[in-house]
């Protein structure tokens, strides 16, 4: 019973946790997930290609990182404000580099059968 009252002291002192650690917390999880994207944002655009993201991949995680921004906004929170702010812009230079490959696929010559060629998967 000793190590039950040892977990539960412990979980006390996790709930009146001051501000300032908690905030540590959460700007850690941020730069985290954040930081996260920053290789796959790399290699996209020095590969010129996205094509291993599907659209409905993107408009999805768009719209979840758009909310979470707007969470933030609406509790005034700068952590999850700035954190999903900056990768809602990663996720969308990545979503530009998509269009761009659409556009270029669009202008690109016609293959011998008289019909655009086409990537497999997309």
């Amino acid at each position: 019973m000793a190590v039950m009252g040892r977990c539960e002291a412990f979980l006390q002192r996790l709930l009146y946790m001051n501000d300032a650690f908690i905030f540590t917390i959460g700007f850690g999880a941020a730069i985290g997930t954040t930081v996260a994207w920053l290789p796959q944002v790399v290699r996209t655009w020095s590969t010129r290609s996205a094509r291993d993201f599907s659209w409905g991949y993107l408009a999805l995680f768009v719209m979840g990182v758009s909310l979470w921004t707007l969470y933030g906004v609406l509790r005034r929170d700068p952590v999850v404000i700035v954190g999903n702010a900056i990768t809602l812009l990663l996720v969308i230079s990545v979503a530009l580099v998509k269009a761009g490959e659409r556009q270029s696929r669009r202008e690109a010559p016609m293959s011998g059968r008289g019909s655009p060629s086409l990537e497999a998967g997309e």
